[in-house]
């Protein structure tokens, strides 16, 4: 995406977790705000699902949008981005998702589900 012609600069990415547990890949870029004078969130995609082997199942929308992203498998890379899997492997040479549960916090349910 930062090769993209559509970006004028780099995305960041980040992990959206919701209730049901599923976490979700989102991409954001920055923009200053001259009046509060800090940054803010300008522009937010949604790259896909993050499944259990920390592959990505990138949206079809978000695919047709960055071309550069269909075709491969994708991972979530120790650098909080998407890699492919040849660089994937290269920092996780063991089987995917079993280094997750180390870097992942544990995900607390809220009260009304334990019900």
């Amino acid at each position: 995406m930062e090769n993209s012609p559509k970006s004028g600069f780099p995305w960041n990415f980040t992990t959206v977790v919701t209730a049901q547990g599923y976490c979700y890949v989102k991409a954001y870029k920055m923009k200053w705000d001259p009046v509060l004078k800090k940054s803010k969130r300008h522009l937010q995609r949604h790259v896909g699902r993050l499944l259990e082997d920390d592959r990505i199942k990138i949206s079809p929308k978000f695919s047709a949008d960055f071309p550069e992203y269909s075709g491969d498998d994708w991972f979530w890379g120790a650098n909080k981005k998407p890699v492919r899997e040849a660089e994937y492997r290269q920092v996780f040479p063991a089987t995917p998702g079993l280094h997750r549960k180390m870097r992942m916090p544990a995900i607390r349910k809220p009260r009304w589900m334990l019900v």
